[in-house]
């Protein structure tokens, strides 16, 4: 489980639908007739290519992922905390409550 905050969609204040996330694909290319002269062989693309789910990971910058809003489609930067269990998430979100109601 995790959070985020700005846990909100700071334009519409719906709640995220995405997270932006990177991975690998290996794109397969095949080689090109380099016209009889095999210094100009070349590659093209082949139109296949294979996803390794294993590495997806959410996309960060400066520490921070991007959020995309269910309702707008808005995107902004969150930082994310990981919370290993509901009583835990539960305190990280009461402690953010009184955070914002003491105007930090």
């Amino acid at each position: 489980m995790f959070t985020f905050n700005p846990r909100n969609c700071p334009k519409c204040g719906g709640h995220p639908g995405s997270i932006v996330e990177r991975l690998v694909v290996y794109a397969n290319i095949e080689p090109v007739d380099g016209f009889g002269k095999p210094d100009r062989l070349g590659y093209e693309y082949g139109g296949d290519s294979e996803v390794n789910w294993n590495s997806q990971e959410p996309w960060k910058e400066d520490d921070k992922v991007s959020l995309i809003c269910v309702d707008c489609s808005h995107r902004w930067d969150a930082s994310m905390s990981q919370h290993y269990n509901a009583e835990d998430m539960a305190r990280a979100i009461h402690a953010e409550s009184l955070a914002k109601s003491e105007g930090r």
